[in-house]
């Protein structure tokens, strides 16, 4: 599988029909934003810029999804949540998660935040990227926006 770190993806919507759902989740290049939110509370409230990078309001309206990576204090989420305005994240879905070095690639949780600045990430993630060649094979891809 490609490795797209660094790519510039600009604007892609993942629009992916499968058997029982339509997902689509926006990705974009270089948006990071900050939270000092601790806990396992499902809305991070209080996302604030870090210079050199896009904010999540820049390019997200309310209540589009989103694939997210978190980072805080060495415990990782990955998971598809839903942009809220004023600045708030939903974490709808874990996806996978390395707490205390232990992986899980089927999360029934989210993790714990540490309260210190953990840095929320919008990404294109293995799942997202599994599901798009799931779709070219059957034919029924549904790609909106551009590349």
């Amino acid at each position: 599988m490609t490795d797209l770190t660094g790519q510039n993806l600009t604007f892609l919507r993942l629009g992916i029909l499968n058997n029982r759902s339509k997902s689509q989740a926006k990705v974009h290049s270089w948006v990071r934003e900050k939270t000092t939110n601790t806990g396992t509370n499902t809305t991070i409230i209080g996302l604030s810029a870090i210079p050199g990078y896009i904010r999540f309001g820049t390019v997200l309206r309310n209540g589009e999804e989103v694939y997210y990576t978190i980072d805080s204090g060495g415990d990782k989420e990955v998971g598809l949540g839903r942009y809220i305005n004023a600045n708030r994240l939903s974490r709808d879905r874990p996806l996978y998660t390395l707490v205390n070095g232990v992986y899980n690639g089927n999360p029934s949780t989210i993790i714990a935040l540490a309260g210190r600045s953990s840095i929320v990430t919008i990404s294109v993630v293995t799942k997202a990227l599994e599901k798009i060649e799931e779709a070219v094979e059957a034919r029924n891809l549904m790609l909106l926006g551009s590349f």
